[in-house]
């Protein structure tokens, strides 16, 4: 059984973790709060089911540089339980194919289409996830995105007391939260993408929650994309919501539309490959930026067993899934002529190339509608506040 929530921006729902060494600073959701088991009706609200009119059908998106048996495991498990109607392979060399095509051979089910497509090693699993969208765009509705994470750098900052890689620990979390354990649990998450919903992210493993735009090239390269897809940068003033790990489902008509932008435009930076600020960094940012601009929302799942309760009934759920709605396209109002949010700095971005704090003056690109951040306004509402001021201080003095 899954649970549907709304996510409704707040206070209470909204954090401004700051990282100290960039002094870069973002509204971003509370997850220790929504990742605890009593969270107030407050901060989410129940969302009815809703009626979905056809099956959505579900395609296999899988990046294979690292071929792990443990994620060859996993993906047969995916295999079995979403009967999906298209997998498609992406990997960089012709061996790597041979046994991925040995592996999907051995599948006791076989989809209507199985390819395996030979990419080179160029922009890790993003890239080549713009080229797998063209081989499912006729076939599927939604694509579940994964892959196996290898990143050395994160057993420096979150060693496993059993001496298991911090990055197949994260790689396993991602995977338990994305897959269903039934096909009646995954028409439960699909049936989300008829209430105007184009992606559901896992939520953040734990100790990675509070990554945000994390490095002033992140956002760089992000307003650049913005940019270039003729939208304005000042949609950054928006909550982060994004898939850490970058695996997630995905609407496949949606995103098609932008497969041939990604592809011309991202340019993968020489090896070896930054743990972060690179234009690859950016691109996993910009999901929700897209919906909201499109009218569209975005959702996060939790893993099985998670629990929600109203607090103020005192009734609890218990082995229980949830999925929180992020209704991102409230907070944009195309029809409007101007902006009508009065905001403090945010967060920074490029402002005529230059690094300046995006502040409410920068907002008349874009119409926003009014949010509830008075306590981010009011001089003296909250600690959040007095961090951001003193942070616009700091980088106003640097940059004058």
């Amino acid at each position: 059984m899954i649970k549907r929530y709304s996510f409704v921006f707040s206070v209470d729902s909204l954090a401004a973790p700051v990282r100290l060494d960039t002094g870069l600073c973002a509204v971003i959701p509370a997850w220790q709060k929504l990742n605890q088991h009593f969270v107030d009706q407050s901060i989410l609200q129940e969302r009815p089911l809703g009626a979905i009119a056809s099956h959505p059908r579900l395609a296999l998106v899988c990046h294979a540089y690292n071929v792990a048996p443990s994620f060859l495991k996993l993906v047969s498990c995916a295999i079995d339980i979403c009967r999906p109607s298209a997998i498609v392979f992406t990997t960089d060399c012709t061996d790597k194919k041979a046994l991925l095509l040995d592996f999907l051979e051995q599948q006791p089910f076989a989809p209507p289409k199985v390819k395996v497509v030979v990419l080179p090693n160029i922009g890790r699993d993003v890239i080549p996830f713009w080229h797998a969208l063209k081989e499912i765009s006729s076939c599927s509705d939604v694509f579940l995105k994964l892959h196996w994470k290898e990143s050395p750098h994160l057993d420096c900052f979150h060693p496993q007391e059993d001496g298991r890689k911090a990055s197949d620990v994260w790689s396993n979390d991602i995977f338990k939260t994305l897959l269903p354990s039934s096909r009646g649990e995954l028409e439960e998450i699909l049936s989300l993408f008829a209430q105007d919903i184009c992606c559901i992210y896992p939520r953040p493993w734990p100790p990675v929650s509070d990554i945000h735009w994390h490095s002033i090239e992140n956002l760089e390269h992000f307003s650049q994309l913005l940019t270039d897809l003729s939208l304005p940068v000042s949609l950054s003033i928006l909550p982060l919501v994004y898939p850490l790990g970058n695996m997630f489902y995905g609407s496949v008509s949606f995103f098609a539309k932008f497969a041939d932008f990604f592809i011309e435009r991202l340019i993968s930076p020489p090896e070896p490959i930054a743990d972060d600020g690179t234009m690859l960094h950016a691109n996993e940012r910009i999901y929700t930026f897209l919906a909201a601009s499109h009218g569209l929302d975005v959702a996060a799942i939790y893993p099985t067993n998670s629990i929600v309760s109203n607090v103020q009934a005192g009734q609890s759920l218990s082995s229980v899934r949830r999925a929180i709605v992020f209704p991102v396209s409230s907070l944009v109002d195309s029809s409007a002529s101007q902006c009508n949010l009065s905001l403090p700095v945010l967060h920074f971005s490029v402002i005529s190339n230059s690094i300046r704090p995006l502040t409410s003056s920068h907002c008349s690109e874009i119409p926003l509608k009014r949010m509830p951040f008075d306590f981010l306004i009011h001089p003296f509402g909250s600690a959040v506040f007095r961090v951001i001021r003193a942070l616009r201080r700091r980088i106003v003095a640097k940059i004058l």
